[in-house]
């Protein structure tokens, strides 16, 4: 296991910087301060790039990812992915409804929260933030799924880039989305966690059956 994360090392760098700086400004400001900093900062060009990443982030991430494990007919991989999918859902669902937070919008209302023209802002169910958590679970099974530097770089890149899009947007606080990202790595770090144990334990429950007849036979 201990192999997977060595070979992700550029990804852990640039995820631990990113927890780093995020905690540090979430924890130098305010609540309010760091948002309308991020919200405020805004120009129409952002406003699609970042509705693009965002969209991303809603699923359609998926999509690309999908195709190119059934083209390389990674079936184990597809399995590993949904399975991930399914364990960061669940999650998100259950901390989103047992925290109840409210959002940005009906924290500080329309006359702070800015967001493009198209975005319909939710109200309730802030923390934390599904569509990070579910970026980053992605990223980091894609950074120790295929090991490449580029890879893993571009896989972060985006993750980073739909989680700034949640606070430009309107959609969620800095701390939805620090909190996002440590879940989503945390559940793709889990089922490798998860999924090298219950292999070593067949591997032995194997090995102990082979050495049963050869001890009888002695």
């Amino acid at each position: 296991m201990l192999l997977k994360f060595k070979s992700a090392n550029l990804f852990l760098i640039l995820f631990g910087l990113w927890l780093m700086i995020l905690s540090i400004l979430i924890y130098s400001t305010s609540k309010y301060q760091l948002f309308t900093f991020i919200n405020h900062h805004r120009s129409y060009t952002a406003d699609i790039i970042f509705t693009f990443f965002t969209e991303l982030g809603s699923g359609y991430i998926l999509i690309p990812i999908g195709i190119y494990l059934l083209f390389k007919k990674n079936y184990k991989a597809i399995l590993s992915f949904t399975i991930i999918l399914l364990m960061n859902s669940l999650i998100v669902s259950i901390l989103k409804h047992y925290f109840y937070e409210p959002r940005p919008l009906l924290s500080y209302g329309k006359a702070v929260v800015q967001t493009a023209p198209w975005v319909e802002l939710y109200q309730k169910y802030s923390f934390p933030s599904g569509h990070t958590a579910l970026s980053f679970a992605i990223a980091t099974y894609v950074a120790i799924l295929f090991k490449n530097s580029k890879v893993q770089f571009f896989a972060f890149a985006i993750a980073a880039c739909i989680g700034y899009s949640r606070v430009y947007l309107g959609e969620h606080f800095p701390i939805d989305v620090c909190c996002g990202s440590i879940l989503g790595f945390t559940v793709a770090c889990l089922y490798f966690i998860i999924k090298e144990w219950i292999i070593s334990l067949i591997s032995r429950k194997k090995e102990i059956k082979a050495t049963i007849p050869e001890l009888s036979k002695n």
